[in-house]
């Protein structure tokens, strides 16, 4: 099976286990059917998605990711705020074309043995779209930027879930509040680095206090 054929017959899989989604689930039971459905063999389900249905989420998630990034390229005159929430919005309209298959996903990552997958996902998400705004940095904030996207994202797509609300208004509404919290959190980062910038440096200070004021010429 050549890389395009393979690819090929994921997406039908991918396709046909969130069409069953609503009848049984994210299941080995589900992922089964709908590799009968479009007629693959067990061998050649083991070989499309090795981690069962931990498999076909990633690679869900996935297609997610890319849809981003094209949502991304497409808008480039945008500042970081709205890109980060045009980021965040853009993947759950995606995913939530099939709600229901959404819901079971978010419950199979949210159990403990799932949490080292749910975390690879989720980051390489949140890595991929600061890579797409021009991120270049490798202190701290390297980590701190994608932890907090990573939260936002997370919670947000909780939200998203259970959200009942004309044109899901009320979780797009909770997305802006978010955002609105990231974006004081790093106003504040910076004003502190101001602050540390303009302090004199402390070590003549504290030779100072420790051995006495050198006597004058």
């Amino acid at each position: 099976m050549t890389k395009v054929e393979l690819n090929s017959e994921k997406n039908a899989l991918l396709q046909a286990f969130l069409e069953n989604a609503a009848f049984d689930g994210f299941s080995i039971k589900g992922l089964k059917a709908a590799a009968h459905k479009i007629g693959l063999n067990d061998g050649e389900l083991q070989i499309l998605a090795p981690n069962g249905v931990i498999s076909m989420i990633d690679y869900w998630f996935l297609q997610a990711d890319d849809f981003v990034l094209a949502t991304l390229a497409a808008r480039k005159a945008l500042k970081i705020r709205e890109k980060a929430t045009l980021a965040i919005r853009s993947r759950l309209e995606f995913l939530g074309q099939y709600r229901e298959a959404l819901r079971h996903a978010l419950m199979i990552l949210a159990l403990p043995q799932n949490l080292p997958h749910s975390l690879a996902i989720g980051y390489r998400f949140a890595d991929k779209v600061w890579r797409a705004f021009g991120d270049t940095s490798t202190d701290f904030n390297y980590y701190s930027k994608r932890t907090m996207l990573l939260a936002v994202d997370a919670s947000t797509a909780t939200c998203f879930v259970g959200d009942e609300s004309e044109d899901n208004s009320e979780t797009w509404a909770f997305l802006d509040r978010r955002i609105e919290n990231i974006m004081q959190i790093e106003k504040a980062k910076f004003k502190l680095r101001e602050f540390k910038a303009k302090l004199p440096d402390p070590v003549p200070l504290l030779a100072g206090l420790r051995f006495g004021k050198r006597p004058m010429p």
